[in-house]
């Protein structure tokens, strides 16, 4: 939504009175897309989790998961904000729908609780280090002109830093990840079992994983 909203309004710049009277409703703002957490009433954290003692809750279930519990946990942890999962979500980071098929239970957890243990070249983000002595850390989101438009949350991503081209002194590759920590910090046990059988089941509710057996 942030992008878009951006693209709109540089477009509007170009337009002359006349113009933007003649187009009346159609360059109003749009609407705020609906968030899926909206809904949602804040968590309290239930633990600092390690992938270790998560695992622990899936070694040896095969059967039993809940779809929709999966669903609704996916949204409780932000993994919305910056995933598509299905058709729906962010674009800020890959598409997990298929992640499922790809990487097991231990791989897709440790990726969620330790998203600094693994980062990926095309995802990674850059160190700005300014002549005055700042530090930003963030993704380029447009290069134009003399001025870098840097993403700094994954989870606001229309929400821009920018820095000067010239009053940067150092770029370099940031040893931690945009995605943050503790994202399932709010969640029991079995509720993250739920979403790591979502994940798998790479959305669809007749996936073998939700066969009884």
């Amino acid at each position: 939504g942030g992008f878009v909203e951006n693209i709109r309004q540089a477009s509007i710049a170009t337009l002359s009175e006349r113009e933007k009277g003649l187009l009346g409703a159609l360059i109003e703002k749009l609407p705020e897309p609906k968030d899926p957490l909206a809904d949602l009433k804040p968590r309290k954290v239930v633990q600092e989790w390690k992938t270790s003692d998560l695992l622990s809750g899936l070694e040896g279930k095969s059967s039993g998961f809940d779809f929709e519990r999966g669903k609704q946990m996916f949204a409780v942890g932000l993994c919305y904000k910056c995933h598509r999962f299905g058709g729906q979500g962010g674009i800020q980071g890959p598409d997990l729908t298929g992640a499922g098929g790809r990487f097991n239970s231990k791989d897709l957890l440790a990726a969620i609780v330790e998203p600094n243990k693994e980062i990926s070249d095309q995802y990674q983000a850059t160190q700005f280090v300014t002549e005055d002595g700042d530090v930003v850390v963030g993704r380029v989101a447009n290069l134009n002109g003399d001025t870098l438009q840097i993403m700094t949350n994954m989870l606001d991503p229309g929400n821009f830093k920018g820095l000067k081209r010239d009053a940067i002194t150092v770029a370099k590759p940031s040893p931690n990840s945009m995605m943050p920590s503790g994202l399932l910090d709010t969640l029991a046990k079995d509720e993250v079992a739920d979403l790591v059988a979502y994940l798998k089941s790479g959305g669809n509710a007749k996936s073998p994983i939700y066969q009884t057996k």
